[in-house]
């Protein structure tokens, strides 16, 4: 009689042990499938926005270029004038928390850049960390309608370069090519947020399953020794 209540007993604690393995097995797959299918899609989601943002905000800036190109082509305004006054303004402009504007031509002479030093001197040799040609990415990005560039570039006052993601637009007109940026450091930030509340929740489901397990386990136990 015990050693069919030990056999009893020991087929219940395996049929537990194999359904508790399969769940959990089952549960860490799903919560890793949500895990990157979440992470991907918060990701995807914030480069788009972010993207959005910048070719937006460039087609305002582009038609403060097309404003003052009208005025030259009117007689309102000499060609000089018009491009004083129009890269005056785009200086000045600022958008968001740190939104601003740049324009080179397509040899990479820069014309605008926050009154900085860099105006009047020539870009096209400029390189981020890795050695990529920043202007070059950002002039051929304009000129072929592409228009996105990537590369890292510390932000002002920084040293470290971060990952920066840009939109450029070609004005024929004037051989202008305006730019702006958002640096999408940010992006990463957001996603381990969301990583590490996802990774909360499978920490908490196995809690729960080694609980649940724990339950099953006295549970025999008291049933195998009372009727032993």
């Amino acid at each position: 009689m015990k050693k069919i209540a030990l056999k009893v007993f020991l087929a219940s604690l395996a049929s537990s042990c194999i359904v508790a393995i399969i769940i959990v097995s089952g549960m860490l797959y799903s919560f890793s499938s949500i895990n990157e299918y979440s992470t991907t899609t918060i990701h995807d989601t914030l480069l788009q926005d972010y993207d959005n943002l910048i070719e937006s905000e460039i087609d305002t800036a582009y038609s403060i270029l097309e404003f003052y190109y009208a005025q030259y082509k009117n007689n309102l305004m000499t060609n000089t004038e018009a491009q004083k006054a129009a890269a005056d303004l785009i200086r000045e402009l600022r958008y968001g928390a740190e939104g601003y504007y740049w324009i080179d031509t397509s040899k990479a002479d820069n014309i605008v850049l926050l009154g900085s030093a860099t105006e009047g001197t020539n870009r096209m040799d400029l390189q981020d960390a890795t050695g990529k040609y920043i202007m070059k990415a950002i002039i051929g990005a304009a000129l072929d309608g592409t228009g996105f560039s990537d590369y890292l570039f510390p932000k002002e006052g920084g040293e470290e370069a971060l990952p920066k993601r840009s939109f450029s637009k070609h004005f024929e007109p004037w051989d202008w090519v305006i730019g702006t940026g958002n640096y999408i450091d940010d992006i990463n930030i957001v996603v381990n947020e969301k990583k590490a509340i996802i990774q909360s929740m499978v920490q908490r489901a196995l809690y729960f399953m080694f609980v649940l397990f724990t339950i099953s386990f006295t549970y025999n136990s008291y049933y195998f020794l009372s009727f032993r």
